[in-house]
């Protein structure tokens, strides 16, 4: 197995324009995600951005980092991250948003690992890191993405429904998903439906293709930063939080 993290990124979000070049502690919230990512041993220097826009290409290589550039017709990272596979030496991509400026590379390190036990498993195609989502209040945000699993996989992916039962487990879908090489391949050639053009949940193409994507459970959901006002949680964790206190610093050594 060869893994590669890649981090797809646009200026154009709808709730924060320009979010990932946003400057959290005197870094780019994008650098902030590919140092992070670099710091799983797993993956180290295998860690490449791919974009469209020359001012996150100018940010990338600025810092030394590795970056790929696309076309400005995509609608989702992923279907970015499949135009940049033909320079892409690898069998499987992780592929890591760069609205997670809080990334714990241990978690990375986990999705690695629940990889490589899958790795003769030809009834696995992807993986996505989840956690279990405990204050109600968190089921009716549509900022983000839910999934209910059964043994292990991801059976269902929506922001709300008024239907479900509130016993069932409910879970948040992380900003980290990964491919085998191949799966991106067939995806490519697989056109969105329309639940996915309405709610714009890209892993909807898995499942909805007879094709079967693991949940990959840790147990602290990390914030991530979907609108302005975002920033300010991520401030403060790394202000309070001793384990992103360290992360900074490790970071700020590159």
């Amino acid at each position: 197995m060869m893994i590669v993290g890649v981090i797809p990124s646009h200026l154009n979000s709808k709730r924060f324009k320009k979010k990932i070049l946003y400057k959290i502690k005197g870094l780019p919230m994008i650098e902030h995600v590919r140092r992070r990512a670099m710091l799983c041993k797993e993956l180290k220097k295998k860690i490449i951005v791919c974009s469209c826009n020359k001012i996150i290409e100018k940010t990338i290589k600025k810092f030394n980092g590795s970056i790929i550039m696309t076309s400005n017709r995509h609608k989702n990272g992923t279907s970015r991250v499949i135009e940049a596979l033909n320079k892409i030496k690898a069998t499987h991509i992780i592929i890591i948003q760069g609205d997670e400026p809080l990334l714990d590379p241990t978690y990375l390190t986990k999705l690695v690992k629940i990889m490589y036990q899958d790795k003769n498993n030809k009834k696995i195609h992807a993986w996505n890191l989840i956690s279990r989502i405990t204050e109600e209040k968190h089921i009716s945000d549509k900022t983000f993405v839910k999934c209910f699993l059964n043994n292990d996989l991801i059976t269902n992916l929506f922001r709300y429904e008024k239907s479900f039962k509130k016993t069932k487990k409910i879970y948040k879908i992380l900003g980290l998903i990964a491919f085998k090489k191949r799966t991106l391949l067939k995806l490519k050639k697989l056109k969105p439906s329309k639940k996915e053009n309405q709610i714009l949940i890209e892993q909807l193409r898995i499942i909805e293709n007879g094709m079967n994507l693991r949940g990959v459970k840790v147990k602290v959901p990390l914030p991530s930063v979907n609108q302005p006002r975002d920033i300010k949680i991520v401030e403060n964790f790394l202000n309070v939080n001793k384990k992103q206190k360290e992360l900074l610093s490790k970071i700020n050594k590159f």
